[in-house]
């Protein structure tokens, strides 16, 4: 057992894990056919490209498939390749160091063929060292096996190999001293500028696709066994170093396949060496976008997340481990009864004891007093509107003020019947009342932040079932959420996942680290300023509509535009936040009054606490190109609010009031009919 103060969540990355690590973390979504593995297809010999997000699991699943953590599910790798069909050869691409391969005096082309050469050394090296032990009880004692797998990879190059070489670990350790040959001018070119001792030895792809072709000829272990290259990070690759792994999607044959993995950004290209034609998709690749894909099963999310921190927690429990359905427990929460009253009051409490009115009722009052020159008018509509004991209601009441207020309604009528209806709810629950119900149902959580806004303090975020929609289907996301809370609640002197459950304090300011964190750690190089502006812009514009007076829509993180109309700077500003996951794509719908086609964005969820928006999904307002425009540029900061001014006035006092036309008018109509 762990000591209580090292934290369970504290490795986030599968890059860093150990191969036990990587077997004893493993959750899946489910078994059978609907698993992650089944996803990958690792079985399949139709290549795949496995995209996905900084953290959304695709080491993770990768290396889960490799040779070696095949080895430690089955005790051996000869038993692995008998119970899955498959052996793994997984390589991170970075591992090559692409960027060698550039410049230095020597033309594109010549530097195509040596990364090409280069790159099935090492994968082939890699290969050889990945199945080794499974050689290790028969074959490799065998003089006859190893002479005739030599003669057989010597076909492949053109002038054979070494005569010298006569076993499977001397061939190995040839092609290792080749790469590191070819290394070796590589490095040198700098200074040398020449390319000095390199000699390709054979066609592309031949030693790629041969080797795995004479060792499922020559074992019997590995005869109906796929060779599943497994090339992780590519996005570390240029544009023409894809160009060579896409041939080999194209060109793929026998029994290997290649599956790779990159983030959203990663694929640079999908045209091949030669005439450059594009591989197909369905045809040619399969294509899984895996924390879209999770995002979009979200109960199967929610399982993956549950059983990914219940393995995480057994390692300090020292009692009986937790069970799924007690997990929500463990995280305080902000209790909801009555309307929120008991948070809502605890929040006015000092204010009210010194005699000071609510802060919201002093906005509203103003406005009043703006428009209507009676303050006896005015004094009776506030007090017709007061809910001293609920203050969520009394906030729901000024809301449905303002938008059921119009030039034909009696205000003081209209406040009357406001107060009509919010009695029925509280005495007759949301049955007696259902429109006044749906409306607050609607708004709470926003009505709620305000709450906390209009007394100086920051909206809360806690709750298992928040942190899933903060994660979006990203695990390595959640895992972060949960770290910075599990070290703020041991700060604090908690003590997590033991005795009680998680304040909502130590939720609410690990959730804030969480989400400086992904700001933080999520930036785009090339494009970060324009990036980080742009989603600064669009976050900074909701945050305006969630704490209006009258906003137009509730839980709003989601915003629609017409990507046709934007102009290349606004437009390259989207796709680069949307590759790095700043923004994430839902739904391309018609626009609200024509038949344009717009695109749905929602801001990562992760990013909501640094603004005070919602983590939900719900509302969504339409950026028209003119705004979308301005709020994506670089510098005029002032232009920005300006526009940012202009399209949320009406939703503001005293603007949104602004309807009234005359403090005397009695021809009003009825509270929910339309207005």
């Amino acid at each position: 057992m762990k000591r209580q103060s090292d934290n369970p969540f504290d490795l986030t990355k599968a890059s860093d894990y150990s191969d036990r690590q990587i077997q004893d973390y493993w959750v899946d979504i489910a078994s059978g056919a609907e698993g992650l593995v089944d996803l990958l297809k690792p079985r399949s010999l139709m290549p795949m490209l496995l995209l996905g997000g900084k953290g959304s699991g695709k080491t993770h699943l990768m290396r889960y498939c490799s040779s070696t953590v095949q080895s430690l599910r089955h005790q051996d790798l000869k038993t692995a390749l008998k119970a899955e069909g498959y052996v793994g050869i997984y390589a991170r691409a970075d591992g090559l160091n692409a960027n060698r391969f550039a410049g230095k005096g020597q033309p594109d082309d010549v530097w195509a063929d040596i990364f090409a050469y280069s790159f099935e050394l090492w994968l082939v090296g890699t290969l050889l060292s990945s199945l080794r032990p499974a050689l290790e009880g028969v074959e490799l004692l065998s003089a006859e096996w190893n002479k005739n797998f030599v003669a057989s990879i010597s076909k492949i190059f053109h002038a054979g190999i070494p005569e010298v070489i006569s076993t499977y670990d001397e061939l190995s350790n040839h092609l290792r001293d080749t790469r590191q040959k070819v290394d070796k001018a590589i490095n040198n070119c700098s200074i040398t500028r020449k390319l000095e001792g390199i000699e390709i030895t054979f066609s592309p792809g031949d030693l790629v696709f041969g080797v795995p072709k004479i060792l499922s000829d020559l074992c019997d272990f590995a005869k109906d066994t796929v060779f599943l290259y497994l090339i992780d990070e590519v996005e570390n690759f240029t544009e023409h170093q894809q160009k060579f792994l896409n041939s080999l999607v194209r060109y793929r044959r026998d029994n290997s396949t290649v599956k790779i993995g990159a983030r959203l950004y990663g694929i640079k290209t999908y045209c091949t060496l030669g005439a450059g034609e594009p591989i197909k998709r369905d045809a040619e690749f399969a294509q899984v976008e895996l924390d879209a894909l999770l995002r979009e099963t979200s109960g199967k999310y929610e399982e993956l997340a549950t059983k990914l921190v219940l393995k995480r927690i057994e390692a300090i429990r020292s009692t009986a481990a937790l069970e799924a359905n007690k997990l929500n427990s463990q995280f305080e929460e902000l209790p909801t009864e009555n309307y929120y009253q008991q948070v809502a009051q605890s929040l006015v409490k000092q204010r009210d004891i010194e005699g000071l009115e609510r802060p919201y009722i002093c906005s509203f009052s103003k406005a009043l007093n703006d428009i209507i020159d009676d303050p006896d008018i005015v004094n009776s509509i506030i007090n017709t509107l007061r809910i001293h004991d609920h203050p969520l209601l009394e906030k729901t009441n000024l809301l449905l003020f303002q938008k059921k207020l119009n030039k034909k309604t009696d205000p003081v009528v209209l406040a009357n019947e406001i107060k009509v209806e919010v009695d029925k709810l509280l005495q007759g629950g949301p049955r007696a009342a259902p429109a006044y119900y749906d409306l607050y149902s609607h708004f709470s959580s926003d009505l709620l932040a305000q709450l906390y806004r209009d007394y100086g303090k920051k909206p809360v975020y806690c709750g298992f079932s928040t942190l899933i929609r903060l994660s979006q289907g990203v695990p390595r996301n959640l895992l972060s959420l949960l770290k910075h809370i599990y070290r703020r609640a041991i700060f604090a002197g908690e003590e997590p996942f033991l005795h009680s459950a998680i304040s909502i304090d130590a939720q609410t300011h690990g959730i804030r680290d969480a989400a400086d964190w992904f700001w933080e750690d999520s930036q785009p190089d090339a494009y970060g300023t324009l990036v980080r502006n742009a989603v600064e812009n669009i976050c900074t514009l909701l945050r305006y509509v969630r704490y209006a007076d009258n906003p137009s829509e509730c839980d709003l993180c989601c915003f629609r535009l017409d990507l046709s109309r934007l102009s290349a700077q606004a437009s390259k500003a989207i796709e680069m936040a949307e590759n790095w996951s700043f923004l994430l794509r839902i739904a391309s719908a018609s626009a609200k009054n024509d038949q344009r086609v717009v695109t749905r964005f929602q801001i990562n969820p992760m990013l909501a606490p640094r603004w005070g928006i919602s983590e939900s999904r719900r509302g969504s307002i339409e950026l028209k190109t003119e705004l979308a425009e301005g709020l994506v540029q670089v510098g005029d900061q002032d232009a920005v609010k300006g526009l940012i001014a202009k399209r949320v006035e009406l939703m503001y006092l005293p603007t949104s009031i602004g309807a009234l036309a005359s403090k005397n008018t009695r021809n009003q109509s009825g509270l929910f009919d339309d207005a």
